[in-house]
């Protein structure tokens, strides 16, 4: 009885998640229908907890922004989190996700699509954490573009405003990979801080440079030990 249910379950899974129903995914990049074995396997890999109260603010790896909200993607490892707020900052929901690589969203409407890079699989979320569709992204140099210009821009411009992400850590930004700051800028010109993690990655980034500066450092003395070695094995060699 219990295979019975679990077939229905998939089924009804797949007639969800159908082609009929991806329309809604594909905004901005070419898609494709996921098969129902791709379907199963990414509905169980990838679990949705949804948040009602605002996380510990960690620095940003993605962002959107339209007339009304602001989403933002943080994570590293394989624990990433995307909180939506107003414009002027105020959490409204989010959710919790596993996910080894890289990812982007944008909004759409009443919902939030996610696109995760290693699986090239996109996914429309609406704001209770439930994954209505699924397509996947194609491999394509248009993709690819939108990608690195869209998805993984640095600025939005929504509403007459322009959003910005920063990174307010002087030499040590050098080393960061994320960002600790998202600012607004309206028509007058005016900038305002919505988001600021600028201490938590100042000392993130301060502890990169000092394992880098660590490792070359290491790796000089090395390479002088051996140096000296050939030099003195040099030096026996002729004397003898």
């Amino acid at each position: 009885m219990k295979k019975v249910y679990t077939y229905i379950c998939i089924l009804l899974a797949f007639f969800i998640l159908s082609p009929a129903a991806l329309a809604a995914v594909q905004a901005g990049f070419s898609t494709e229908p996921l098969s129902a074995a791709d379907t199963e396997t990414f509905l169980k890999s990838v679990k949705l907890t949804p948040l009602t109260e605002e996380p510990k603010r960690r620095p940003i790896a993605c962002f959107d922004a339209d007339d009304e909200r602001i989403a933002i993607g943080c994570g590293d490892s394989g624990n990433k989190t995307v909180c939506v707020y107003t414009t002027d900052g105020t959490f409204q929901y989010g959710f919790r996700f596993p996910c080894g690589g890289s990812f982007g969203l944008e909004l759409d409407g009443e919902n939030l699509i996610l696109y995760f890079a290693r699986s090239g699989i996109a996914a429309s979320v609406n704001p209770a954490g439930k994954i209505e569709s699924l397509a996947r992204i194609q491999n394509t140099i248009d993709n690819n573009a939108y990608w690195s210009h869209h998805v993984h821009a640095a600025t939005r411009e929504a509403g007459g405003i322009r959003y910005m992400l920063k990174n307010n850590l002087g030499f040590f930004g050098l080393f960061a990979s994320t960002y600790s700051q998202l600012t607004a800028a309206g028509p007058d010109g005016e900038e305002r801080v919505l988001y600021d993690v600028s201490a938590e990655q100042l000392v993130k980034s301060a502890l990169v440079f000092v394992l880098i500066t660590a490792f070359i450092a290491a790796a000089v003395v090395l390479i002088a030990k051996e140096f000296g070695k050939l030099k003195r094995r040099e030096s026996v060699r002729k004397n003898g």
